[in-house]
């Protein structure tokens, strides 16, 4: 928004995005006004990059696919961060504005639309006399209001937060129109006599550039650069307000004429170019503003898309007025998978009116009566921690949706911890010493709970008479074996994880057999049409001796030397990769299997067998 010079892409289209994704998404939008910034100055600052003019930001938890290639057809210009950011965020846009166009003048305004991007169907047409509370923001451009075509402005704005935008010399007429006893001057003090708020069109002289440009962290005031030459142009491109009275003191003058020359004969001035407040300075009633001269929107310079902007932010900002209030909403930061948790949301409408609601998740689920309030809410089953958005959309009786966006973490249900069976040798030559092993070191639980070991079942022990089994807290169980036993014991145990569920696995001891060995893989390359010798015991340890060949190679064949080596022979011109399984035992006769992988290189040369 702060990228110079403002053009109708970086300045206006995205008013056209930020309103498709209220609409038609239901994507919140940041909009961040540093509030002790100067005139074009700096919102924040993001790795070295300045952010002026009223910075729109989408988090990043709703830049779906859908999002994304909307900004990308919008062609804005637009950073997507990649580190934290923190801001502090002055208004939370949550709706899309409603604009009703005067039936006989709007379609001057028309145009603002079309280049913002934003569809017709944005916007209807009425006569204002047939304002009623389902109408947001209605704009007139120009106009001749009388009481008796017009006179609904002065109840629609008070009773309905009716918003109005006007422009050229319907400002003057409008603020000095009256039925003998009740006047329209929003935005200015009226001076004796009724009907007498800002000097009429006609009698006064035009304004002369440059204009001042103040009131920099207003709403409306977030453009870049100045409005200046899309105001001259019309039958009334100042306003001036009657001497005596002046601007209302809740009125801010965003732009004015500080030369104009019938200041301060004629008025008091400010000469107004753009006037914004709440009508009569009452927070109850509606928002006003005025922008001076017939079409800002003559063309599509710098001036022209700045002053189109102070319309949308005018715009923008006055939707907040009538759409449903968000009180309050309560949604669990964390749901149990399956199991049903109640969520709500507390909203009222400032325009009376009854309220619908329908939720939606993210993820899946359902709720108990989506267009409740306060339905209860079942989360799909998970199998681990899954980020869930729930949705609660609150739509009037005139249409007008607001949305609230809450993020749950949905946890897996409790489930059963996972015992896995475990068992150990006891060598026939340290009987006498037994054996140990740590259940709990192979044991797990789905939800990575913590897991402890409950107790040893003793009554589970077999055979009766084998040994003595015992346990300790940290999940050590040691068997004795009595004197004389040979064969496998086996005793139960059993764990129990944070949730109170348990599981069961077997501890087998297998006493009086020899530990098993561990021979280790080897791998050799050799070239085509030779043989290796390959020493297969020499990284297998200590006291093991070669006990058989296994399983042959597909592409070669072995045989077992004198030494304990092995001698493999590649088939005649054979290059790949071949393999052959050997056995080893040790001195207590337990017996294990190695692979031997053999890689043979094309030599590149004719058939034959050629030596070392």
């Amino acid at each position: 928004m702060g990228v110079v010079p403002q053009t109708v892409n970086n300045g206006l289209k995205p008013y056209g995005l930020i309103y498709d994704l209220l609409k038609n998404d239901q994507v919140p939008v940041k909009w961040v006004i540093n509030q002790t910034k100067p005139k074009d100055g700096i919102d924040f600052s993001y790795e070295g990059v300045q952010y002026k003019g009223g910075t729109f930001i989408i988090p990043a938890e709703y830049r779906t696919t859908s999002v994304n290639n909307k900004i990308v057809s919008y062609g804005v210009t637009g950073t997507t961060t990649t580190s934290t950011l923190t801001v502090d965020v002055t208004y939370t846009l949550t709706a899309a504005p409603k604009w009703t166009l005067d039936d006989k003048n709007g379609s001057i305004a028309a145009g603002f639309f079309t280049k913002a991007g934003i569809p017709e169907t944005a916007y209807n047409w009425k006569d204002p006399q047939l304002l009623d509370g389902c109408d947001d923001i209605f704009v007139m451009p120009h106009a001749d209001p009388a009481w008796a075509t017009h006179s609904n402005l002065y109840y629609w704005n008070r009773n309905n937060f009716g918003a109005i935008w006007a422009g050229c010399h319907a400002v003057s007429v409008l603020e000095n129109m009256n039925n003998g006893t009740l006047q329209t001057n929003f935005l200015a003090v009226n001076v004796g006599a009724i009907g007498n708020a800002l000097v009429p069109f006609g009698a006064h002289a035009d304004a002369s550039l440059p204009y001042t440009h103040q009131h920099p962290v207003s709403p409306a005031a977030q453009y870049m650069g100045v409005t200046d030459n899309a105001h001259t142009n019309g039958s009334e491109q100042v306003y001036l307000p009657k001497a005596g009275g002046g601007w209302r003191p809740t009125t801010q003058i965003i732009a004015y004429d500080p030369t104009q020359s019938n200041v301060p004969v004629l008025s008091p001035g400010p000469a107004a170019i753009i006037a914004f407040g709440r009508a009569f300075g009452n927070n109850n009633y509606g928002w006003v503003m005025y922008e001076a001269g017939h079409s800002i929107n003559k063309a599509s310079a710098p001036d022209n898309v700045a002053a189109q902007r102070a319309f949308w932010n005018f715009s923008f900002i006055s939707a907040i007025d009538k759409v449903p209030n968000v009180i309050s909403s309560s949604v669990p930061a964390t749901v149990t998978g399956g199991v049903s948790a109640p969520v709500s949301v507390n909203a009222v409408s400032p325009v009376g009116g009854t309220l619908s609601y329908a939720w939606t998740s993210s993820c899946g689920g359902s709720f108990s009566n989506p267009n409740l309030a306060a339905p209860a809410f079942t989360p799909p089953t998970v199998l681990v921690n899954t980020t869930c958005v729930l949705k609660c959309v609150i739509t009037d009786n005139c249409g007008r949706n607001t949305f609230v966006t809450v993020v749950t973490i949905i946890t897996p249900p409790p489930a059963n911890p996972v015992a896995n069976n475990d068992s150990f040798n006891i060598d026939i030559c340290a009987i006498s010493l037994g054996g140990s092993v740590n259940v709990l070191t192979n044991d797990t639980d789905p939800n990575s709970s913590a897991i402890t070991f409950t107790s040893l079942n003793l009554a589970s022990a077999s055979p009766a008479g084998a040994g003595t089994w015992t346990s300790a807290a940290n999940g050590n169980v040691t068997f004795m074996p009595n004197t004389n036993f040979s064969g496998t014991a086996t005793i139960t145990y059993t764990i129990t994880n944070a949730a109170g569920l348990t599981a069961t696995a077997i501890v087998s001891a297998i006493v009086g057999t020899g530990i098993a060995p561990t021979p280790v893989n080897d791998a050799v390359t050799i070239a085509e049409d030779n043989i290796a010798n390959i020493n297969v015991l020499a990284n297998d340890g200590a006291g093991l001796t070669l006990n058989s060949i296994v399983s042959n190679p597909v592409n070669g064949r072995v045989s077992v030397n004198v030494d304990g080596s092995v001698t493999y022979v590649p088939n005649a011109d054979f290059a790949g990769t071949d393999s052959f399984i050997y056995s080893v035992r040790n001195t207590g006769g337990s017996v294990a299997n190695a692979t031997v992988t053999v890689t043979v290189t094309n030599d590149s040369c004719d058939s034959g067998t050629y030596a070392n």
